[in-house]
């Protein structure tokens, strides 16, 4: 579409960046929080279709993604906020389901805002790389993103666990990292 085009449909910058956190941001948070409600759900299949949803937006919009990640620092006020509003949603709704899945025991004991911010910088990242897809392959990437977000989390079952004592020791280190935070409130 041709800058003339664009400007007949949107006046302004702002009225396109408006556009942009209202379609892609915006809808990402109502789709994740719809997902958080949905009752019946593990952590883990939670998370999945949390992660799923995120990469197919991305990989759909790149260009919106790309954008509106762009522009974030030059956003006037009242659009700053509903920004800033939206992806504090998103890293909320994904943070409580980390966090509910450490205390199932489902998900490793991690920093969970952590966790959530990486899984959601996996997820929207494709929007840098990602090319044309059609829509079968874009849903395996998706899909494929979606499962490695959750393996990033998951408890490691030590019956099935590779005997490899290094990666024991650095699940073991994890663990007690994570009741030291536990224990002294940090």
């Amino acid at each position: 579409m041709s800058r003339p085009a664009l400007y007949h449909y949107l006046p302004t910058k702002d009225a396109f960046l408006e556009r942009l956190v209202e379609d892609f941001l915006r809808r990402d948070a109502r789709a994740l929080a719809a997902i958080n409600q949905t009752p019946g759900l593990s952590p883990g299949e939670r998370l999945r279709e949390m992660a799923e949803a995120l990469a197919s937006s991305a990989i759909a919009n790149p260009l919106h993604a790309r954008i509106l990640a762009e522009n974030r620092a030059n956003l006037p006020d009242g659009l700053a906020e509903a920004d800033a509003e939206a992806r504090r949603s998103i890293v909320a709704a994904i943070q409580a389901v980390v966090e509910q899945g450490i205390r199932q025991g489902d998900f490793r004991p991690l920093d969970a805002r952590v966790a959530a911010l990486a899984i959601i910088g996996m997820c929207l990242w494709t929007a840098w790389w990602v090319g044309e897809q059609t829509p079968q392959e874009a849903q395996l990437l998706a899909g494929q993103i979606a499962g490695q977000a959750v393996s990033s989390v998951l408890l490691i079952d030590l019956e099935t666990a590779p005997r490899d004592t290094a990666a024991l020791l650095t699940l073991m280190r994890e663990n007690l990292d994570h009741l030291d935070r536990i224990i002294h409130g940090h």
